[in-house]
C-alpha cells in the first residue's frame, strides 16, 4: 500500500490529500464523496459549475483505488472536448504530485487505451457502453470481450448525465450503474442540472448518496454575478453582436443553437473585428482546425485574459471548455443548455456578467425554429424564465437555476427514467452484445442522426487512401437535404457486415440511400475553410490524407516468436499468476464473492482455462497446417531463418515430432495455407468438465475460451486431439492447477463441425454476465503477454489494433 492510500482515515489526511494532488483546500462535498466511497458506497454528486466535481472523484481514486475502490478509474462523458479537457486535467495533477498513474483519453479520435488498461481512462459514454457489450466502436469486435471486463469492474465516474440523451444514452448508464451495484462495484454519478424528482428517483433505484453541493461554500460561486436580460421578442443579430463587441474591452460570448447560424452571423460581422480578437468554433471543423479553435478560444476566454475579444459558436461551448465571457448572448434554449451556457459568464467572479437571452426565428410551416432541441423544451423555457423574470434581476443563482430545472425537466425526467423504459434499454444492449453489432452498440446510446463526411472531388481514385481523409460530422437530415439539390455529389464506403470483409465505395443519388454507420464523401458543391468550417456551397475541395490519429506509442513492437505448446502455456500460466491477476485483482476478487466460488476456487478455475485455452492446437489438423505454413512462411525469405533464435532453431529441427504453440506466420503473407480455429475446439474439447465441476461460471469460462481470439466465436470444426498430447496435458494440468482428468471425461474428437451452445453468456444475468467479462479479460491479456513476453506486447497491442 502506497503512503498515499494510507491517508485516508480522518479529515485531516483527506484535506492534506486533496492539497497534495488539487493544491487548494478541499470542499465540504468533496471530502463527503470521500467518505461515502471510503465504505465503498456509491455517491450521487449533485453540484454547480466550478464546484470541482471531476476532482471530487478523481482524488478518492487516488488514495482509495485497491481497497475500497477498484485499481481503474473509467471517467465517462458525453463528449469529445470534455474527454479532451478532463484528460489534461487529470494528467497535469498526477504529474504536479508525481504520482505512477496512467491517465489516458479514450474516443473515436484519440483511441489511446482500447483495452481500458490504463490506471485511469477518461472516454466518451459510446465508448464505454459498447466496450461493455463486447462491441467496441474503436477496437474490432473480435477483440470486444478485452475491454467488457474493464468497465463492468472499474470504478466508473457518469459525469456531465444530464446531458446525455434522456431516452437512450442516460437509460444506458442507468443500466450499467445497475449492474455495477448488482456486482458490489462503488460508482460516481455527477451533474450540475439534474432535477430533483431525478435524483430521488436515481437514489431510491441505485442506493446512492446523494451529495448536494452548497453554493456559499464554493469560492468563485459567492461572489460571481451574472444579470439576465430577457429579449425573447427579438432575434440575434450582427447589429446586437457589434453592439456589445463594441462596449468597452468586453469579452462577448454569442451562442447559436444552429451551425448554418452560428457561419452566417460570423460572416456579417467579421470584417469589423480584427482577425486576432475573433473566432468562430463549431461542429463542422476537421480536427486539426478544431483543436486550433480550441486553442483560441483559451486564448480569447481563458484565464487571465482581457477583452476586447468576440467567440460566436454553438452548443460545443456548453461542457468541455474552461472558458468565461463578460457579455453572454444567446438564442433560448432547453433549461439544462441555458445554465450550461450561463455557467461561461463570469465563470471566475472576475466581473460582473451579463446574459442577454434571444427569441429564435420562424422556420418552414410558421413554426419557431427550435432545432436541434424540442419546441416544447424551449418554449416551456421561455414561459419559465419569463415567469422567473424578477428573481433574475441582479443575480443568475445556483438556487434559481435549479428552479428551473425544476420547473421545465422534473416531468420528463421522470418519464425518461421510468423503469420500463430501462427494460427497454438493457434489451438494446443485449441485442448489441449478442449480435456484436457496433451500430446496435451506438444505437444503445443516442439515437444517432449524424454521419462523418469527407470532402474530395475523385474520392474514387484514392484506394485505401479513404480511410485516411479527414472527417466532420454532420446530421443525417443535413446530408439528406444536399443529396436532393446535388443527386451526384455523393459517395458512400459501405460496410459489408463481415469484419474481414472489404468495403466497397458506391455513388448514392437518393436521400433514402443514407444509413447511419457508413462514411461519406462529398465530390461538389462544398467548401471549406480553417476559419470557417464545411459550408454547403462551392465547387469541392481535395482533403488531403493524413497519418492515423492515436496515442503515444509507450509499446515496442513485438515479433511472433517460434515456441512448442507447452512453452506457450506455461508462459501464459506464469504471466496469468505474476501479471495479470495483480492488475486486474479487484474484478477477480468481486467475481470470486459474487458466484460463491472464493478465491481459491476461482485461481483454479483460471488455471484450468489457462492450460486448456490453446488445447484445439492438439489437433492433428492444425499441427498439419501449421508445420505447413512454417514451411511456407520460411521458403519465402532465406533470410528468416537467420533471424530465428538457437532455441526457436531446435524446435524448427523437431518440428515433425514436437507440438507447435506459436510461429512466424500471418495468414495474409502465406498463401494456401489456413489454420483451422483452435479457440473453439479448446472449448468444445473441455466443456462438460467446466460446466460439470463449475456449473454456470464454468461455462462462462468455457466461453471465454472459445473467445480468446474472436468474440461470438461459436463454430468448431472438425477435430482429433493427438494422443501424444495427452500425457503432457494430463502433467500439466495435475502441476499448475493442481487438477486430475481421466481421458474420457474430454471431447477428444469431433467428426464433422459443429457449432457450440452458446454464442454468448446470458446477458440479463448481470453475474454470468460480469463473470465471462472478467475471465475473458484475464485469459485474453496473459495470452497476449506470453506471447510478445511482457506488458509492452499489451501496450504495443492497444496501439497497433485501436481504430480497426
Amino acid at each position: 500500500m502506497s503512503g498515499l492510500q494510507r491517508e485516508r482515515t480522518n479529515g485531516d489526511c483527506v484535506r492534506a490529500l486533496f492539497r497534495k494532488v488539487c493544491e487548494f483546500e478541499p470542499y465540504h462535498h468533496q471530502i463527503e464523496v470521500y467518505r461515502v466511497l471510503e465504505k465503498g458506497g456509491r455517491v450521487l454528486l449533485h453540484a454547480p459549475t466550478g464546484a470541482g466535481k471531476s476532482e471530487a472523484a478523481f482524488v478518492p481514486f487516488i488514495g482509495l483505488r485497491g481497497n475500497s475502490l477498484p485499481t481503474r478509474l473509467i471517467y465517462v462523458l458525453p463528449t469529445r472536448s470534455l474527454v479532451d479537457s478532463i484528460t489534461g486535467r487529470f494528467r497535469d495533477l498526477v504529474s504536479r504530485a508525481g504520482l505512477p498513474v496512467r491517465v489516458a483519453a479514450q474516443h473515436g479520435r484519440r483511441p489511446e487505451s482500447v483495452l481500458f488498461y490504463a490506471d485511469a481512462v477518461v472516454a466518451t459514454i459510446d465508448q464505454v457502453i459498447s466496450s461493455y457489450v463486447c462491441a467496441p466502436l474503436s477496437l474490432g469486435t473480435r477483440h470486444g470481450n478485452i475491454p467488457a471486463g474493464a468497465v463492468a469492474t472499474g470504478f466508473l465516474v457518469l459525469d456531465e448525465v444530464h446531458t446525455l440523451d434522456p431516452e437512450r444514452g442516460l437509460q444506458a448508464a442507468v443500466v450499467l450503474a445497475t449492474r455495477l451495484q448488482q456486482v458490489g462495484v462503488p460508482f460516481v454519478i455527477m451533474s450540475a442540472t439534474l432535477p430533483r424528482k431525478a435524483r430521488d428517483i436515481l437514489q431510491r433505484r441505485l442506493d446512492l448518496a446523494v451529495i448536494e453541493a452548497r453554493e456559499e461554500c464554493v469560492r468563485v460561486r459567492v461572489d460571481r454575478k451574472v444579470s439576465v436580460k430577457l429579449e425573447l421578442d427579438k432575434q440575434l443579430t450582427s447589429e446586437a453582436v457589434l453592439d456589445a463587441y463594441s462596449e468597452g474591452k468586453k469579452r462577448v460570448l454569442v451562442v447559436c443553437n444552429t451551425v448554418e447560424r452560428a457561419i452566417a452571423l460570423y460572416k456579417s460581422v467579421k470584417d469589423s473585428v480584427p482577425p486576432d480578437r475573433r473566432l468562430l468554433i463549431h461542429s463542422r471543423f476537421v480536427e486539426e482546425d478544431r483543436e486550433r479553435c480550441n486553442t483560441l478560444v483559451n486564448r480569447l476566454l481563458g484565464k487571465g485574459t482581457e477583452g476586447p475579444a468576440l467567440v460566436i459558436s454553438t452548443q460545443v461551448v456548453e461542457v468541455g471548455l474552461d472558458i468565461s465571457c463578460d457579455i453572454l448572448l444567446t438564442e433560448l434554449c432547453p433549461a439544462d443548455s441555458l445554465i450550461q451556457r450561463a455557467g461561461r459568464c463570469a465563470r471566475w467572479a472576475e466581473a460582473q456578467g451579463l446574459m442577454r437571452v434571444f427569441g429564435l426565428p420562424i422556420g418552414d410551416g410558421g413554426r419557431l425554429a427550435t432545432a436541434p432541441y424540442h419546441e416544447y423544451l424551449v418554449t416551456r423555457t421561455g414561459e419559465v424564465l419569463t415567469r422567473y423574470f424578477n428573481e433574475l434581476n441582479g443575480r443568475l443563482n445556483w438556487e434559481l437555476e435549479q428552479k428551473l430545472t425544476d420547473d421545465v425537466l422534473s416531468e420528463d425526467y421522470v418519464n425518461w427514467l421510468d423503469i420500463r423504459k430501462a427494460g427497454l434499454a438493457a434489451c438494446r444492449m443485449a441485442n448489441a452484445a449478442f449480435t456484436g453489432s457496433r451500430k446496435a452498440a451506438a444505437a444503445a446510446v443516442r439515437d444517432n442522426d449524424s454521419v462523418n463526411v469527407s470532402l474530395h472531388t475523385k474520392p474514387q481514385l484514392l484506394g485505401r487512401s479513404l480511410g485516411l481523409l479527414p472527417s466532420v460530422q454532420i446530421p443525417v437530415r443535413g446530408l439528406r437535404k444536399f443529396i436532393r439539390d446535388n443527386p451526384s455529389a455523393v459517395w458512400a464506403l459501405t460496410d459489408s457486415g463481415d469484419e474481414s470483409g472489404s468495403p466497397v465505395l458506391v455513388r448514392i443519388s437518393e436521400p433514402g440511400q443514407v444509413k447511419i454507420g457508413f462514411r461519406y464523401y462529398i465530390s461538389s458543391g462544398v467548401s471549406y475553410s480553417p476559419e470557417v468550417g464545411l459550408t454547403f456551397d462551392g465547387a469541392g475541395v481535395d482533403w488531403q490524407a493524413g497519418a492515423t490519429e492515436g496515442s503515444e506509442r509507450l509499446g515496442r513492437e513485438v515479433g511472433r516468436r517460434l515456441e512448442t505448446l507447452e512453452e506457450h502455456l506455461r508462459q501464459t500460466v506464469d504471466y496469468l499468476c505474476r501479471f495479470v491477476c495483480g492488475r486486474e485483482q479487484y474484478g477477480l476478487q468481486k467475481i470470486a464473492e459474487t458466484s460463491g466460488l472464493g478465491f481459491p476456487g476461482l485461481r483454479s478455475l483460471l488455471l484450468m482455462g489457462a492450460v486448456c485455452h490453446d488445447l484445439g492446437k492438439a489437433s492433428r489438423f492444425w499441427q498439419k497446417a501449421a508445420r505447413e505454413a512454417l514451411r511456407a512462411w520460411l521458403a519465402q525469405d532465406s533470410r528468416r531463418y537467420l533471424s530465428l533464435t538457437n532455441r526457436e532453431r531446435e524446435i524448427l529441427d523437431s518440428a515433425a515430432s514436437i507440438f507447435l504453440g506459436r510461429f512466424p506466420y500471418v495468414e495474409k503473407q502465406v498463401r494456401g495455407v489456413v489454420l483451422p480455429p483452435h479457440a473453439t475446439v479448446s472449448a468444445y474439447a473441455i466443456w462438460d468438465v467446466l460446466v460439470g465441476r463449475w456449473g454456470q461460471w464454468g461455462e462462462a469460462t468455457a466461453l471465454a475460451i472459445a473467445h480468446h481470439h474472436s468474440v461470438r466465436a461459436a463454430e468448431v470444426p472438425r477435430y482429433e486431439l493427438d494422443d501424444g498430447w495427452w500425457q503432457r496435458f494430463r502433467e500439466l494440468l495435475e502441476d499448475v492447477a493442481g487438477i486430475e482428468l481421466q481421458k474420457e471425461d474430454i471431447r477428444w474428437q469431433q467428426s464433422s463441425k459443429c457449432v457450440l451452445g452458446y454464442r454468448m453468456p446470458p446477458f440479463h444475468k448481470e453475474r454470468v454476465y460480469t463473470f465471462y467479462a472478467v475471465v475473458s479479460r484475464c485469459l485474453s491479456l496473459a495470452d497476449r503477454v506470453a506471447a510478445g513476453g511482457g506488458e509492452g506486447a499489451i501496450l504495443d497491442y492497444e496501439n497497433r489494433v485501436g481504430s480497426i
